[in-house]
């Protein structure tokens, strides 16, 4: 849905766009309210059916009737003792989410704050309050333009002191192959095992250019018989994403004796390759693998990454409306009547916005983990520690990989983090001190109103057959 042509043009009716890229890349461009409120509304107008019809689908066939297509899936959540409604929420425990979002209410409120007085001096009274909820389709404005020029804080902190990114790979004459090879030489640093070099171009291989889509690789890791599938896009975001994508293969690599039942790693994937992604970025190991090595990073520019990182990292909230209105302040544009079903632009049936959440929060945990056991752990200064070469990270990282689900989540947690296997903010929160300092300071020096009047939007339920 997300890459069909079929959302009319804002400008002209006649021309047909699809989410990606085309709108995606409004919403990264845009400073039209109206533009980007057109295409929240119409993008889901236009799939709201399809979706609904395939929760429906998937709905049934993991919690419905056991005869028929069911009966195989009731059997494998049997088999591992657990019910249909813990198999999809396993990764997941919602009271530790809640516990997550009051530690970090401090900082996101600050961030709120600021957030919304910046778009309210940007688009005005008449487009957004100074003490509301942030329309969702200006709050998604400000997540697309948190590493580009023009962002919310162009003002302050401006886009253009930052590294050139992608000129720096041009000038070294970098391609997408090399970006990925380079991304796996951090894997290897720490002891992982080499992917084998008959892989490259084969079972690891770029896709056609007609499968651009929303540029995300195609992944295939249930077990060490790996598949992947990239995009060709060579610039520093595909760089940073292939640390993330390659922590999927590795972690499938790491598991070759497990048996299939147990080869599933709770998602831990996806934290593992978000810590190594905050590592890698540091501008310390940038320099060190010679991308950087004629720029230097004053505090200013320092603040300026680590602010933009946290717009990326603390608006990765889950979207369902009334936790949004309660923690993030962050409604729809408009009323949402009844059997209106809004859904993510991706991932539907992966449960991709919890994931996600709780990838975001584990990632934090498992860098400063890292960091202390590798002893490259800056005092005061999370964000500028880098891990790369440290086979004691590595080992600890192997250690948990190699467990899969053969035990409890909070037990395979406990193999790298023993004093503590549960969700916990305070690695995040540690990792973002300087910028909350630095919001603190710049709100209150405003008189920025901090927190929200909660919405008094209608939002309706879908009736389930």
């Amino acid at each position: 849905m997300a890459s069909d042509d079929d959302i009319p043009s804002y400008e002209n009716k006649t021309i047909e766009l699809s989410y990606f890229p085309d709108i995606h890349s409004i919403f990264e461009t845009s400073s039209d309210p109206q533009e980007l409120k057109y295409y929240w509304n119409a993008w889901r107008k236009k799939n709201q059916k399809w979706s609904l019809n395939n929760f429906l689908v998937m709905v049934n066939v993991i919690f419905g009737p056991r005869n028929g297509r069911t009966k195989f899936l009731h059997f494998c959540f049997s088999f591992k003792g657990i019910t249909a409604y813990e198999f999809w929420m396993q990764d997941f425990n919602m009271t530790q989410m809640d516990a997550v979002m009051m530690q970090i209410q401090p900082f996101y409120l600050q961030l709120h704050g600021f957030i919304r007085h910046q778009l309210n001096k940007k688009y005005g009274d008449s487009i957004i309050s100074t003490n509301g909820p942030i329309p969702d389709h200006l709050f998604q404005q400000v997540l697309a333009q948190a590493w580009t020029n023009g962002s919310v804080l162009e003002e302050n902190l401006t886009h253009k002191n930052l590294p050139k990114y992608n000129e720096i790979l041009t000038k070294h004459n970098y391609d997408t192959m090399k970006l990925f090879k380079m991304a796996n030489k951090f894997y290897e640093s720490m002891g992982f095992e080499a992917i084998p070099e008959s892989y490259w171009g084969t079972r690891l291989k770029m896709k056609s250019d007609e499968d651009e889509g929303d540029c995300k690789a195609t992944i295939l890791a249930g077990s060490s018989n790996v598949y992947m599938q990239y995009c060709h896009k060579m610039d520093f975001r595909t760089f940073m994403q292939a640390h993330g994508y390659l922590a999927e293969i590795h972690v499938a690599l790491e598991k070759p004796n497990l048996p299939a039942y147990y080869s599933d790693s709770y998602g831990m994937e996806y934290a593992i390759g978000e810590a190594v992604i905050l590592s890698a970025s540091t501008p310390k190991h940038l320099t060190d693998i010679g991308l950087l090595s004629d720029f230097e990073f004053t505090e200013e520019l320092l603040m300026n990454r680590l602010m933009r990182l946290s717009i990326h990292t603390m608006l990765n909230i889950p979207h369902y409306w009334e936790l949004m209105d309660k923690y993030v302040g962050v409604g729809p544009p408009g009323d949402r009547v009844n059997n209106t079903f809004d859904f993510p632009y991706l991932g539907l049936n992966e449960n991709i916005q919890s994931r996600k959440f709780n990838s975001e929060i584990l990632s934090y945990q498992f860098y400063a983990k890292l960091c202390s056991i590798s002893g490259k752990y800056p005092k005061d200064h999370l964000q500028k520690c880098d891990f790369y070469g440290s086979n004691e990270a590595g080992d600890a990282l192997k250690k948990m990989i190699k467990l899969g689900s053969s035990k409890p989540i909070e037990d395979v947690l406990a193999a790298i983090l023993p004093e503590d296997p549960k969700l916990n903010a305070e690695s995040l929160l540690e990792y973002y001190s300087l910028a909350l300092n630095w919001l603190s300071v710049y709100n209150q020096k405003n008189n920025v109103n901090i927190g929200w009047i909660h919405s008094n939007r209608k939002i309706g339920s879908v009736k389930l057959p």
